[in-house]
């Protein structure tokens, strides 16, 4: 990696409010990149050109002023970057008091440089995987074997096994990888994709135990599910359970809703055609009404665990369905008519 003016106003600006000396950065030809001296930034260093063509350290005196083009009495030192040039950090002054000041900055630039070089390289990584989340997820299953190749020899991964994917609004991703990397549990990738924070996961790793910290509203969980395809299955499940429940104050499992999700799908045109009345009127209502009937389907329609739930007297819930069923003309507690409730609600959530 090579100084580059970028590079080089970063570093800088890293480094000035600790060293009050003044410090040149120059690339690999010699050219001032960045400087405490905006003034000099552009010019030609001379003794830099000396270091770049010698790869050794160069010590300018008053009386070496005339062989160095540009520069000024000081200290200029060559910068390495894992073995190659990158360029020379200067520093201004009276060699002999400077030194010390400048061999600290050197190692303190090729730190910085090394820093700057794995973040980008971090970065780099994950625009990687990101651009390859994107491309299986939002796939024809045409692609899906080159996507596998890709993976194989670009990414370094084999994708033949099963997955598990968690979607989620209000994880962030630096606190999901941590949670995983404390519970030992493995992962393909965790990264921010859209308005989600979405981690893929083998459940095998899971031991039967999600972590506590992953336990939390507005999370979801796809079923486990096989290769790449199962990816993207387990995505949208995941995604469909927090359609269907997009609030809630736990975590939802896809496994858990598979009525939810027939219904969910219903044909929209038959949705409306058949429930358009009854969700009118139902939604009418105060939502009262509304949350006492969520509950009472949630409960499998028992008016003993319902009054419970709710800490209301059972003819006080009696009262309130049939309030309901006048309202709407469908009767909460026949089990045919309840389905339409259902559906009206999970579609409603969604």
């Amino acid at each position: 990696m090579e100084l580059s003016a970028q590079l080089g106003n970063e570093i800088i600006t890293r480094l000035s409010s600790y060293v009050e000396t003044s410090i040149n950065l120059m690339d690999s030809r010699g050219v001032i990149i960045a400087s405490t001296d905006h003034t000099r930034v552009g010019r030609l260093h001379g003794g830099a050109v000396n270091v770049c063509e010698t790869r050794e350290p160069q010590i300018i005196h008053k009386t070496d002023l005339h062989k160095f083009p540009n520069a000024k009495t000081g200290v200029n030192l060559p910068v390495y970057h894992r073995k190659e040039l990158a360029g020379v950090v200067g520093m201004t002054g009276d060699p002999a008091s400077i030194m010390q000041t400048a061999k600290m900055t050197l190692a303190s630039v090729e730190i910085v440089l090394e820093q700057i070089y794995l973040e980008r390289e971090s970065f780099d990584l994950e625009r990687l995987w990101l651009n390859w989340l994107r491309k299986v997820l939002l796939s024809s299953m045409e692609n899906l074997e080159d996507l596998k190749k890709e993976a194989e020899y670009t990414l370094q991964i084999d994708v033949e096994k099963t997955w598990q994917v968690i979607i989620s609004r209000t994880l962030e991703t630096d606190f999901v990888k941590y949670e995983l990397k404390n519970h030992n549990i493995d992962y393909l990738l965790v990264l921010p994709f859209e308005n989600y924070t979405i981690a893929v996961l083998e459940p095998s790793s899971l031991h039967y135990t999600i972590p506590i910290g992953l336990q939390k509203g507005e999370t979801a969980f796809g079923n486990p599910e096989f290769s790449l395809k199962g990816i993207i299955d387990s995505y949208n499940q995941a995604r469909e359970a927090l359609e269907i429940f997009p609030a809630s104050p736990s975590p939802v499992y896809s496994k858990h809703i598979p009525a939810e999700r027939l219904l969910y799908n219903i044909n929209e045109n038959t949705y409306k055609n058949v429930t358009s009345l009854y969700s009118k009127k139902l939604f009418e209502m105060d939502q009262i009404y509304i949350s006492t009937l969520q509950i009472f389907l949630q409960e499998n329609m028992k008016i003993n665990s319902t009054s419970s739930v709710l800490h209301i007297h059972r003819n006080t819930l009696n009262y309130r369905l049939d309030r309901i069923q006048k309202q709407v003309s469908l009767n909460p507690r026949e089990f045919r008519d309840a389905i339409i409730y259902k559906t009206i609600l999970v579609c409603a959530n969604a």
